[in-house]
């Protein structure tokens, strides 16, 4: 691999000419991309497609040289090229138009081999031929998930299913930062999800295999090694080998991202080199015992020939990820050129390579692996061309292959790491050491005695388990210290989301540095990109730190509530964090809170405030305690006997967290100017409890800030008892600006004397997109109507923030809609 990225390039002064394909595939990637951003404009892309299509021809008929015309036709070929994933409209027989909420019978066939979720659950992609109602079934085209729980039966790819079922459009949760999940379904062709039970699915016919193609010899390879291999071992071994990462667990995939080895579990370049390596090695080692080969001299061209079959079948079998594809591209094409006595250029290779990929599958531009493999690869490359050249490895001393294996780790890890800042939000600081003893152990012993396994495995069993047992255990012993290693505190540093700006402002930082040896007027686009980013920076240190308003954003956190505050001068609470009943299935703390956390960078929560322990408020702030180091939890310390409940108790002591006993807790304190009280429970809640009031919705905390003459109040799920109490008790303070709805709006709270005391001008409701219980109640909505209280949801608008500042509210949703209001109301 050291060879191909040290191939001779042209002369840095050289044209883009000598490289055709790289602004060719630039311009096709800005085009896919553009679509994204411009959704609606597919006349205007077809007209300047015409346009540039006649432009070229008639600039090649002219011989006329210039790039504006091929540019502008690939930028309108990758905007078309991404239609069929986000079309403008679907047609009226498409499943899309099914997700009313009314229950359809549906029929269809199983495209891939269903997977096990978390919970041990059925989950498959139906590719639906037909659906209707009341007996009438029609014609139906698109693809839907169906998760089905219970006793379910057999189901293979291939199967032909029935069933009923309410489908539900793709919705996912709307925070800055936030995963774009419909765009994900989209890319993956999904249109709508259901769940099922089992006894309700019927199996009309059965697939005449098991799975297609290359789906058996994976399963029967990966079934070779579940019986061979056990626990992390296993898991690994099959990422490595047949490109299956579904058995890597999250702290697994944890202890890879801190030391910065992450990429070992992805089949890239690396994988692919070394196999070609060792190929090529054993070819050439058994030509050379032919006296035909050495006679013709072509023994070399005759392992290069037998090595590129096998590498393409590794890819196959490996199941050709975006990274796969470009490594089992680039070697392909290289090898390929020196069998046509070419010398091919890097660059083109990996533009060609990337090009290639774009025009088999476009959304794949948008998926971590295939940015992060790319920008590995030209890092590496420029890196070695332009920072610390790289001369002659023909006859490298053992300390020069070690000083470029280190050069290659340095350059691949400053070309991916605003990626891993924005994907992971993660550095490891002793990559490197962990990259020299991983990558020989793992790549050149590891990897290749599992793949001999496998390949035996026809002829010998017996001899490819020895084999598959021999690379199992040294996977086990780097394991071993890898946990070890992992659970170091300065192992890896947790970093905040970098913007599309600072991204782009670094990677323009870095092709300057790279460039300004060769080109010194390069040194003023450094001066630029250096200039932006401080810029940058200054802004972010006054949004974060400087700031002299008071900020509430309540997140979409689908049925449950979560709401963070920012105080002037930068301090920060979290009251409640979402979270649905089971975090293994999905963890609302790091899949939602935290990305938003650090999209805002803040990497430290000074105070975590649960309002009472219910799933849909605790759960995620499991995570958020872990690993945002709060100072103090302020909580009732009511107790429910649930497993989220012993968890989120074990991780209070598990962190040392401060937990003030709440009888003896301040009831009122100031944060950065702005008066925050604790309204209730009362201080002697705990010896009330056989009070028919005082459930655990009723216990919650409800919290009052006050600042510059704005009141903010979040009352937890608070119900009628509790609200009444409030009223008994101080009924004169609890008129208020913005109020997050008791308990997401249901028909038990809100009641209208408690509104009527309260008279918000804004009221926030946080709950779930159709959510099973129905809230907000109707009548819940008509009160505060009737009281000309506007309200907004975060099912209907997103994450919902509200700034205040000396008399001023600003009121802003992720659905893009605002409110202004100065002076007093």
């Amino acid at each position: 691999m050291i060879r191909l990225f040290t191939t001779p390039l042209p002369s840095p002064t050289a044209s883009n000419c000598y490289r055709p394909l790289l602004p060719l595939t630039v311009a096709f990637a800005l085009g896919i991309a553009g679509r994204t951003v411009l959704p609606d404009r597919e006349g205007w892309v077809l007209a300047l497609l015409i346009a540039s299509l006649v432009w070229t021809g008639w600039q090649f008929c002219t011989r006329r040289r210039s790039f504006a015309a091929p540019l502008l036709l690939y930028g309108a070929l990758g905007y078309v090229a991404l239609v069929p994933w986000l079309p403008s409209a679907y047609p009226r027989h498409h499943i899309v138009h099914s997700t009313d909420g009314a229950r359809y019978r549906i029929v269809g066939m199983v495209e891939q081999t269903p997977q096990i979720t978390p919970d041990k659950r059925l989950r498959l992609i139906l590719r639906v031929e037909q659906q209707g109602r009341s007996g009438m079934m029609t014609p139906a085209a698109g693809k839907i998930r169906l998760t089905v729980y219970g006793d379910a039966p057999v189901i293979r790819a291939g199967d032909r299913l029935a069933f009923e079922c309410r489908l539900r459009a793709i919705r996912g949760f709307r925070n800055p930062g936030g995963f774009d999940y419909p765009r994900y379904m989209a890319f993956q062709r999904i249109a709508a999800t259901a769940w099922l039970q089992g006894m309700h699915l019927e199996i009309l016919s059965r697939s005449a295999h098991s799975s297609p193609g290359l789906d058996r010899v994976r399963e029967r390879y990966r079934q070779f090694i579940t019986s061979e291999l056990a626990g992390d071992a296993r898991a690994v071994m099959q990422a490595l080998t047949i490109g299956d990462r579904r058995a890597i667990s999250s702290p697994l995939r944890e202890v890879f991202n801190r030391l910065g080895i992450g990429h070992l579990l992805a089949i890239s370049g690396l994988h692919v080199g070394i196999i070609a390596i060792v190929l090529m090695g054993m070819f050439k080692w058994i030509g050379h015992r032919f006296h035909f080969f050495l006679v013709t001299g072509t023994g070399h061209a005759a392992a290069v020939s037998a090595t590129i079959p096998l590498i393409i079948g590794y890819g196959l079998v490996a199941g050709m990820a975006p990274s796969t594809q470009r490594a089992v591209i680039m070697v392909s094409l290289a090898m390929g050129a020196y069998l046509v006595r070419r010398e091919g250029d890097t660059l083109n290779l990996v533009a060609l390579a990337g090009l290639l990929i774009l025009l088999w599958h476009p959304p794949v531009l948008f998926a971590a692996g295939f940015q992060m493999s790319f920008a590995a690869v030209l890092a590496i490359v420029l890196g070695l061309r332009h920072v610390w050249p790289a001369t002659s490895v023909a006859h490298p001393r053992p300390g020069r292959r070690l000083l470029v294996f280190m050069a290659v780790t340095l350059y691949a890890t400053a070309g991916t790491l605003p990626l891993l800042m924005y994907y992971f939000q993660q550095f490891s600081l002793i990559g490197l050491v962990a990259n020299l003893v991983a990558v020989p152990l793992i790549g050149f012993v590891a990897l290749p005695l599992g793949l001999l396994a496998l390949s035996l495995l026809p002829l010998s069993a017996p001899l490819a388990s020895l084999f598959l047992q021999l690379g199992g255990g040294v996977l086990e012993a780097v394991l071993a210290v890898g946990h070890w290693a992992a659970r170091l505190e300065f192992a890896a540093l947790r970093t905040f989301q970098p913007t599309e700006l600072e991204i782009g402002g670094y990677y323009v930082l870095l092709a300057a540095v790279i460039a300004v040896r060769s080109r010194p007027r390069a040194k003023w686009l450094l001066a630029a990109a250096a200039a932006l980013l401080m810029v940058d920076a200054g802004w972010w240190y006054h949004y974060r730190i400087a700031h002299r308003d008071l900020r509430l954003t309540v997140l979409d956190v689908g049925q449950g509530s979560a709401a963070l505050l920012e105080f002037p001068g930068g301090e920060t609470m979290l009251v409640d964090g979402g979270g649905y009943a089971d975090n293994r299935v999905f963890d609302m703390g790091r899949r939602v809170i935290d990305p938003f956390l650090r999209r805002r960078k803040i990497l430290t929560v000074d105070y975590l405030v649960l309002t009472h322990p219910s799933s849909d408020h605790m759960n995620g702030l499991v995570h958020v305690a872990r690993h945002f180091n709060p100072r103090l939890l302020i909580w009732n310390q009511d107790r429910v006997a649930s497993a989220s409940a012993t968890a989120f108790v074990d991780m209070i002591h598990e962190r040392g967290l401060r937990v003030p006993p709440f009888d003896r807790l301040e009831r009122q304190f100031n944060i950065g100017g702005a008066v925050v009280r604790i309204l209730n429970p009362p201080h002697d809640y705990d010896r009330r409890r056989g009070e028919r009031r005082r459930s655990l919705n009723n216990n919650s905390i409800v919290l009052q800030l006050t600042f510059e003459g704005c009141v903010i109040l979040l009352p937890g799920d608070i119900e009628r008892a509790a609200e009444a109490d409030l009223l008994r008790k101080m009924a004169p303070i609890l008129k208020s600006n913005v109020l997050l709805v008791p308990h997401h709006g249901s028909r038990s709270s809100s009641s209208a004397a408690f509104l009527e005391a309260v008279a918000p001008e804004f009221a926030i409701l946080s709950c779930g997109w159709r959510n099973r219980f129905g809230f907000p109640h109707p009548e819940v909505l008509t009160r505060y109507k009737n009281m000309g209280t506007q309200v907004f949801r975060t099912d209907q608008n997103g994450a919902i923030e509200v700034r205040f500042r000396s008399d001023t509210l600003e009121l802003r949703a992720a659905n893009h809609f605002a409110v202004r209001r100065t002076g007093r109301p």
